[in-house]
């Protein structure tokens, strides 16, 4: 119900916030400064996953679908848009010489944002890249997967089971072996 009123927006706004809030101070302060281990930050993650009524799937779930849809929805089209808006303003500028007075954004500036939005675009597909093949999978079929993420999902389960599965037969293997020799 919580998602489904306005409130929900609010909501997410504020997951977001803290995650923020706790990639960039958290997890450094205890990384760095308290010397803690991964697996101890792991329980501080699940700690304030918890605090806002999810576990710790569900939050890097979330993180999963925020990122994808930001990757698709928001930085491919403002690169898109941005680099389009740079090519008719750089050809305008060239053409008219009024054009450089009368606008108040710099082809310096567009560049920058370009450069920004590319960066974006490189590092959240190199992330992406990086979890795709960590799941030995494409990288459009992890995207399409974390898009289609929802409450209680576990991501590439079916290589999680697959992976245990082989784990157990190999125990028992080893198991064999040794009471036969």
């Amino acid at each position: 119900l919580l998602f489904l009123l306005p409130t929900g927006i609010v909501y997410f706004v504020f997951l977001d916030i803290m995650d923020l809030l706790f990639i960039s101070l958290a997890r450094w302060t205890y990384f760095v400064c308290c010397r803690r281990s991964a697996q101890e930050i792991g329980q501080y993650e699940q700690y304030v996953a918890e605090q806002f009524g999810m576990d710790r799937m569900n939050w890097e779930g979330f993180k999963r679908q925020r990122s994808i849809g930001q990757y698709m929805f928001e930085s491919l089209p403002q690169f898109v848009i941005q680099l389009v808006f740079f090519f008719f303003s750089f050809s305008r500028a060239q053409h008219d010489d009024s054009m450089r007075s009368s606008t108040s954004i710099t082809l310096p500036q567009i560049g920058m944002s370009l450069v920004s939005a590319l960066a974006n675009i490189i590092f959240t597909t190199l992330t992406l890249y990086i979890e795709a093949k960590c799941c030995r999978t494409s990288f459009i079929s992890y995207s399409l997967n974390c898009i289609k993420a929802r409450v209680g999902w576990v991501p590439q389960r079916e290589h999680i089971l697959d992976a245990a599965t082989q784990k157990r037969r190999r125990r028992r293997r080893r198991n064999k072996k040794r009471k036969t020799n």
